[in-house]
């Protein structure tokens, strides 16, 4: 026979009504409360969790936070993996470069978790939210970049809230001709390729095509080669990228045609 536990202070006694009004209320706060996610940063380092943009989804992210002065308002990059990458793995290619450059970097799985809906583009955009309400960014300074297989989630992304962007990042890319037939090509913000001429997955004169075909549209478009590079995100083309997002706002003169030695 279970024994009842005893306490040292009087418990109130509470009617039927009292308590389904306090659950009502309970629920009422639930239901208007902002998205949930697991964790957050506590200094600078590397934050891991899910992010729940609705009850049924939630979706794997990791989040960078540079040491910065109090108060100041830090560039974002929000970056997409390859398929077969984990989301720390991604982390860990931008990460270092992250740090010295003072950006803060957010990298997030296009699959949501096991027994959770499918992913909406509209999903990280409410992640986006949560991130500056949460963290001090500059809001006229995201970012968002794909590596492979990620760069299809970066350029829904990019083609659903453009005048989110200050720029796009695709590394390793497959060919995104979604950009290409869509006519209203001078509301996306630059974009900057990245990719391997030793890619035999998606072939690098490829992407010289698809480059020249994007300017022909009237698209903002650089590409930075790299010869010894094959079908990967290098951690080596980080500077440059943070040197062309820095270009963006005003930091420098842009380049054309560049190659990494």
């Amino acid at each position: 026979m279970p024994v009842r536990p005893k306490f040292d202070f009087d418990i109130p006694h509470f009617s039927h009504l009292g308590i389904v009004t306090g659950l009502c209320a309970l629920l009422l706060m639930t239901s208007c409360a902002a998205p949930a996610h697991r964790s957050e940063a506590k200094g600078p380092g590397v934050v891991s969790g899910f992010f729940e943009p609705a009850p049924d989804k939630a979706f794997e992210y990791n989040l960078f936070v540079p040491y910065a002065a109090k108060d100041q308002k830090l560039p974002m990059l929000l970056s997409f993996p390859g398929a077969g990458i984990s989301v720390s793995g991604e982390m860990a290619n931008w990460q270092d470069a992250a740090g010295k450059a003072g950006i803060m970097v957010a990298t997030a799985s296009f699959f949501f978790r096991e027994g959770s809906k499918n992913p909406r583009v509209h999903d990280y955009v409410i992640f986006l939210d949560e991130m500056a309400r949460k963290y001090s960014i500059d809001t006229s300074r995201v970012f968002v970049a794909g590596a492979s297989a990620g760069c299809l989630t970066a350029r829904d992304l990019l083609y659903e809230s453009p005048e989110r962007f200050r720029g796009a990042i695709f590394m390793a890319s497959p060919n995104i001709e979604k950009l290409i037939r869509d006519p209203g090509a001078k509301q996306y913000p630059p974009m900057f390729f990245v990719h391997g001429e030793k890619d035999e997955q998606f072939p690098y004169k490829e992407k010289q095509r698809l480059v020249e075909l994007l300017k022909q549209k009237g698209y903002s478009v650089s590409l930075l080669s790299d010869p010894n590079a094959g079908h990967t995100h290098d951690p080596k083309w980080n500077t440059a990228i943070f040197d062309w997002m820095d270009q963006q706002t005003g930091g420098g003169a842009q380049g054309e045609g560049e190659t990494i030695p």
